[in-house]
């Protein structure tokens, strides 16, 4: 009979890989904003899109919409013994919304529903706090759901409560998220009118 992993153990290891990639998420974004203006912070390619503080306010909103139900889904499992080790196996639609986040955003576009768009008058550096609060939030939690079924456990979308994956798909789309509007935020920067101060 296999022990089963609990909360405080070493993280399986698909929790692992996540922690592994939020981690790299935060260090990138770190080294995307450091030194930029707020100007700079707030400039948009175009009427529409986003600027590099809307990308990070935009994944601290989804993060804070999204965290309690992840927690509340954890904490159920734990109740009713809903626990496991893996590998877990993850329904179509999740594996099918985890791939299109991981495309590239050009090839795969979709607008986000109303609740998780950037604030009005953002302040950078306030977007910037709730992005890296937001990490540490997203990264502690990987240490509650070590040790819980991660394919049973189950969580709806705080915009449509039809939508339901597991927390394990929940957190791989999570992750995929994450780095599409990183890079999103990368190509903000990259581009050749990108204000110099």
């Amino acid at each position: 009979m296999t022990e089963t992993v609990r909360a405080g153990d070493a993280l399986i290891p698909e929790l692992q890989g996540y922690r592994d990639r939020l981690a790299a998420v935060r260090e990138d974004a770190a080294a995307l904003v450091g030194g930029l203006s707020d100007a700079q912070l707030l400039w948009c390619p175009a009427p529409g899109r986003w600027s590099i503080a809307e990308c990070l306010d935009h994944l601290a909103t989804n993060a804070l919409l999204m965290l309690p139900r992840l927690d509340e889904a954890i904490r159920q499992a734990r109740e009713r013994g809903m626990l496991g080790q893996g590998p877990f196996r993850y329904g179509m639609m999740g594996r099918w919304f985890t791939r299109v986040l991981e495309s590239p955003p050009e090839k795969v576009q979709a607008k986000s529903p109303k609740m998780f768009l950037p604030a009005r008058g953002l302040v950078p550096a306030e977007a910037v706090r709730r992005f890296e609060k937001a990490q540490g939030d997203l990264t502690a939690l990987l240490a509650r759901a070590n040790g819980i079924d991660l394919g049973r456990a189950k969580a709806a979308s705080p915009a449509m409560r039809l939508m339901r994956f597991s927390v394990g798909a929940w957190l791989a789309i999570t992750v995929a998220h994450e780095e599409r509007h990183l890079r999103q935020a990368h190509r903000v920067r990259e581009d050749a009118r990108f204000p110099t101060a």
